[in-house]
Formats: C-alpha cells, structure tokens, sequence
C-alpha cells in the first residue's frame, strides 16, 4: 500500500504541476523516428517517484528490457520499458465495443483531465496489475458481457493482480488507497 501512496501521489503532484492534466500513459514514436522509444505514465511520474522500487510489489517483480529493436536504448533513470506490478487501465475501442465506456488513460496522446472524471473517489486511477496496462474487457478482469472472470489461484484476473489473500491496492483518482476485493464491475474503471 505504500507503494500505490506514493505512486497516486506522484500522479496528484503531477496534475497539480500541469494543470490538472495526469501524464500520457503512452505516447508512441511511430517507425521511423530516431528517438528511443515511447512516453510513459512512468516517465512522467519519475521525477515525482525518483524511485523505480516503488513500481515493484514486495509480493511481485519486474524487468526492464529494449523497448523498440533497432534503435538505441534510452539512456536515464526510466529509459527503459518497464514491466512492473502497477499499471493503468487505458482506453481501447474494445471497452466501446463492448458498451463498457471510456477508460481512464488514453492509449496514446495527452493524458486526461481530471475535470472530466465524475465521481473521482470512486474511479480507479492505478492498481495492481501484470504489465502496465489493462486494454480491453478480458485484460481489467470481465467478459464481454461485464460479467466478472474467475480469479485464478495466484490471484490473477486477465492482468488484473490481487495479490494479497484475494485483495488488490488501488490508487483512486482523489488520492486516497485502499485494497479491495476483486472487482464485480467495470464501473470503478472507466471515467
């Protein structure tokens, strides 16, 4: 839980800083660019982290690995692609299709206004997760129908992680962290 605080606070601190606006969770460099690799959620919340343990779970772990074969690695404190325990759940046309809504980050552009969320206490900004990102129904733990998945014996819902005797630490969009069960709808996820 002291990681997730500290991570939705960086994401608060951020916001504040850049008016109100949380960071990109992804910014891609198409093919033929010379630059190294993608923009982050990570990136944007370093300077706020200044810590790469902190995206690692005691109960987990992560990698770092070359993010775009043939170009150079990045060089710095995040400039590698990290696979770590925390991730984001962002906005694919799969959660449209499927009349699940909008998720909270945009795949790929400028991060989200935090004016546009209703009810922020109750929206999931960061949560425990397998990779950085949920992007459709079956990767943030349902069925096309909303229905939940079966949670599997290490506590894995698609990429969804619940870690901790059946519990997951969230980070909402308020500030404020707290573990939950396993997730009976969507709702939480999307704006």
């Amino acid at each position: 839980m002291s990681n997730m605080k500290q991570i939705g606070l960086a994401a608060m601190m951020y916001a504040q800083d850049y008016g109100e606006i949380l960071p990109a969770h992804y910014y891609y460099l198409f093919p033929g660019n010379t630059n190294t690799r993608y923009f982050g959620f990570y990136d944007g919340l370093g300077p706020y982290t200044n810590n790469t343990q902190v995206y690692v779970c005691p109960s987990s772990s992560y990698t770092t690995t070359s993010w775009r074969l043939g170009l150079p690695n990045a060089s710095g404190f995040y400039g590698e692609s990290m696979t770590c325990s925390y991730g984001v759940v962002v906005h694919h046309s799969h959660f449209t299709n499927a009349g699940f809504g909008t998720g909270m980050w945009s795949y790929n552009g400028y991060g989200l206004e935090l004016s546009l969320l209703q009810a922020p206490a109750e929206k999931i900004l960061i949560c425990e997760m397998g990779t950085h990102m949920g992007g459709n129904p079956a990767n943030i733990g349902f069925n096309t129908d909303g229905t939940p998945m079966v949670m599997d014996a290490a506590g894995a819902v698609g990429n969804m992680r619940y870690r901790h005797n059946g519990m997951m630490n969230v980070a909402y969009a308020d500030g404020h962290v707290k573990p939950i069960p396993q997730l009976k709808t969507y709702v939480p996820l999307m704006r």
